[in-house]
C-alpha cells in the first residue's frame, strides 16, 4: 500500500485548522465524529473528507446541501488546494496544502481512526443511509473509500458472506446478486459485471489495489476478497 502524505489541512472560518488524516475525517453533529459541528440542522454524519494525491475528496452523506466552491456535492467531489466548503449555504472552511504558508499550522493533528487491529491488518465497513465507507488499515497506514449503495453491498457481501462461507471464500455470482439485489431476481452476470467494474474504479481512485480485494476465478467466475482471509473484519 503506497503512502499518501498527510499534507492536507482544513482551515475553518474561525481560523482553527486541522490536519486531515490519510484515511477519512468525518464531520457532523454526532459525538463520534472527528469534527463535531454544533448545529441541530446538520446530520449526525454530514461530510466525509478523504485525502487524495491531487486534493481532498468530499462526500456529502447528510441531509443538508453541501458544496465545494459553490457547486453542490451530488457525488464524491475533489476539492483542490484553496477549495472552499459550505454546508447549507454557510461557509465552513478552506482546503489548504500543508507547508504552503508557514503562518498556517494545524491546531489539531488527527490520529488513526478506530482501534488498531491486533493483527495489524483490518478492513472496516461503515454503512450510512446512502452507501458506506470501506477503510483498510495496514501497519501505520489507512486508506478509505466511499462506496455508493450497490457497490458497498457488493463489498459487504464479500467481506461478510452468508454462512457457511467465510471471509475470503469464493462465492458464486448468483449468490452475490441475491444479496445485492434481494428484490430483483432478474439481475444476472451482466449487471454484476458492470457493478464490479465500477467498484474497481472506486478502489483505484482511493489508491487501493483492486486485486487484493476482488478476485474472479477463471472458469467458474466465482468471486472472493483475498485480503479478507487474513484481515480482521469490522462491520458497523
Amino acid at each position: 500500500m503506497g503512502t499518501i502524505a498527510e499534507r492536507w489541512l482544513l482551515e475553518f472560518e474561525t481560523g482553527y485548522c486541522i490536519s486531515l488524516r490519510a484515511g477519512v475525517t468525518v464531520l457532523g453533529r454526532g459525538s463520534s465524529c472527528d469534527v463535531v459541528l454544533d448545529d441541530p440542522a446538520i446530520s449526525r454524519r454530514q461530510l466525509l473528507l478523504l485525502p487524495r494525491a491531487e486534493g481532498v475528496e468530499v462526500v456529502n452523506v447528510g441531509r443538508q446541501v453541501a458544496s465545494v466552491d459553490g457547486q453542490a456535492i451530488d457525488a464524491p467531489t475533489l476539492a483542490r488546494a484553496g477549495g472552499r466548503l459550505s454546508i447549507a449555504g454557510a461557509p465552513l472552511g478552506t482546503i489548504l496544502v500543508q507547508g504552503s504558508d508557514p503562518s498556517q499550522e494545524a491546531s489539531t493533528v488527527l490520529g488513526p481512526r478506530g482501534e488498531a487491529s491486533p493483527a495489524g491488518l483490518s478492513l472496516r465497513l461503515e454503512r450510512y443511509a446512502r452507501g458506506g465507507l470501506l477503510t483498510l488499515s495496514e501497519a501505520d497506514e489507512q486508506r478509505s473509500v466511499y462506496l455508493a449503495p450497490l457497490r458497498f453491498s457488493l463489498v459487504h457481501a464479500l467481506l461478510v458472506p452468508s454462512p457457511p462461507a467465510s471471509p475470503g471464500d469464493f462465492v458464486s455470482v448468483r449468490e452475490l446478486c441475491r444479496q445485492i439485489w434481494p428484490d430483483d431476481l432478474h439481475k444476472d452476470d451482466n449487471d454484476f459485471g458492470v457493478l464490479l467494474h465500477r467498484l474497481r474504479q472506486d478502489l483505484q481512485r482511493a489508491d487501493l489495489d483492486p486485486k487484493r480485494l476482488v478476485e474472479r476465478a477463471r472458469g467458474t467466475g466465482m468471486i472472493r476478497a483475498p485480503l479478507a482471509s487474513e484481515a480482521t473484519i469490522i462491520s458497523e
